[in-house]
């Protein structure tokens, strides 16, 4: 019995010859049809040079963005009518082998156009940073990172689950499905570390929503009450309504109702409301329902991790998507900056000043991470330091020994790249495979050829926990500085 049912929503990119890419509105049309396993769907995605069908497995609502789990790559059938029961048939037939088959989705050129079909996903997981099937982003991806240069992403977005100061899991889980226990669990937004003054921009075209201060309430951590100042913008894509929010501002320049664009000043970032140091809180929020305003809060980077994303399953939960305009999204990175033997008893000739220790995927891209020396003058009065015969060590007793007769010298710091690469004066590549430093805390230890430390930068709370190599050493030890990543959703 064919119980197909229509709802018609744009969704399309294309590019029109002698210009830039544009979204522009098509028909697409969304049919739920009886498969195996229960409650998939169908959606047939129609342009002017082909009929294409692409099946997924949902957790409830047929609307675009509530597909939780893409289950089968394109299934080829032209023409394609609507009314047609033996055709329905097919597309049920076709549909569920693919929903049977573990690699489901495996970027074939199904439709035989000359190019890879879409979703092309090997692990069968959501439309999260899919591209169209030419490798064009998807018509969701138009947002702009919401300040100029890199900062330090000191919390995620937690997808297990983001309800802050309530989800006592004990880790934060990321948009590539990492776990670490270093940042605040349930964290409902990104954080990113940056001098009170920043410039705020706005991350796409929208209408200010509100500015101003928040309604003053009582921040858990800091056990006071607070009012911070953000900034909210209404955007709407793809027919899709988000806002996205930016919170503990120092200073506001909008006003409500004002139109801006991508890019637009916003105002200043700051450490108003709960928040322990200077940084941006960045937030999207996903509308379920215009009508009764329900939203949840959505990770802007989408979901990338193996499996089905916990808050996309959870009720309360939705969809992540990668809503970044490739080129323009922030770094997913984390690491620490120190300047070199900051305390008055530190006499290091060399000093470790900076350790980059997780990005997207560490084990399958090790150059995520670094750890960066750096020679202090006052202490390296020569100017130089050979490194021959000297390691670098981890926690876990993981070691990278400097090649012989290397130099370090003055103003040009040396970085040691985990994964592999071509030495030169100043990138130095360790050679592994998989990740070096340790997503919930580890120590960086610069040994010198006696066993001796002559630094040590930890981050985490356990700190360094290798022995010395003597009761009698004595050697700079720091902790990474935390810039204040503390935050409290904004109300």
């Amino acid at each position: 019995m064919n119980r197909a049912f229509l709802i018609f929503y744009l969704i399309v990119a294309s590019i029109i010859p002698g210009s830039e890419l544009r979204a522009i509105p098509v028909v697409h049309a969304l049919k739920r049809v009886s498969l195996s396993p229960p409650d998939a769907h169908v959606l047939s995605k129609k342009d002017s040079k082909k009929r294409r069908v692409v099946c997924f497995v949902s957790a409830g609502s047929t609307k675009y963005g509530s597909l939780v789990q893409a289950k089968a790559t394109l299934v080829t059938l032209e023409p394609f009518r609507t009314t047609n029961r033996k055709l329905m048939n097919q597309i049920k037939k076709e549909c569920a082998a693919k929903l049977s088959n573990p690699a489901c989705s495996d970027g074939a050129d199904n439709d035989r156009d000359g190019k890879r079909d879409y979703p092309a996903d090997p692990g069968c997981t959501s439309l999260s940073g899919a591209t169209e099937d030419d490798g064009r982003p998807t018509p969701l991806q138009v947002m702009h990172q919401p300040f100029a240069g890199n900062f330090n992403l000191t919390n995620f977005f937690d997808h297990d689950l983001p309800h802050p100061f309530t989800d006592s899991n004990g880790f934060l889980l990321t948009s590539y499905g990492e776990m670490t226990s270093m940042g605040d669990d349930g964290h409902d937004g990104l954080d990113y570390a940056m001098p009170e003054g920043t410039e705020i921009l706005a991350a796409y075209d929208g209408t200010v929503e509100f500015a101003g201060s928040e309604i003053p309430w009582v921040c858990p951590l800091l056990h006071q009450t607070v009012s911070g100042k953000l900034v909210s913008l209404r955007h709407t894509i793809e027919g899709i309504r988000f806002n996205t929010l930016y919170a503990h501002l120092s200073q506001i320049d909008v006003v409500a109702g004002k139109h801006v664009s991508t890019g637009e000043h916003l105002g200043y970032s700051g450490n108003t409301g709960c928040s322990t140091g200077p940084h941006l809180h960045f937030q999207v929020r996903r509308y379920l329902s215009i009508a009764s305003q329900a939203y949840a809060v959505v990770d802007p980077f989408g979901w990338n991790g193996a499996g089905i994303d916990p808050w996309a399953a959870d009720p309360s939960g939705a969809e992540s998507f990668n809503l970044w305009e490739p080129g323009y999204e922030p770094e997913e990175f984390r690491y620490r900056r120190l300047a070199p033997n900051p305390d008055p008893d530190d006499t290091a000739r060399v000093a470790i000043t900076e350790n980059r220790w997780m990005g997207n995927l560490d084990d399958a891209n090790p150059n995520n991470e670094y750890v960066e020396l750096t020679l202090d003058p006052r202490y390296a009065v020569s100017g130089s330091v050979d490194l021959t015969s000297f390691t670098i060590k981890t926690n876990g007793g993981l070691t990278y020994q400097f090649p012989a007769g290397f130099t370090i010298t003055n103003g040009k710091p040396v970085r040691v790249w985990s994964g592999g690469g071509t030495d030169n004066s100043t990138n130095l590549y360790w050679g592994r495979t998989s990740s070096v430093w340790s997503n919930n805390g580890d120590c960086a230890y610069l040994v010198k050829p006696d066993g001796y430390y002559m630094y040590r930068l930890y981050y985490g709370p356990q700190g360094c926990t290798l022995p010395r190599a003597s009761s009698l050493e004595r050697s700079p030890i720091h902790a990474s500085p935390d810039p204040g990543e503390v935050t409290c959703p904004a109300r």
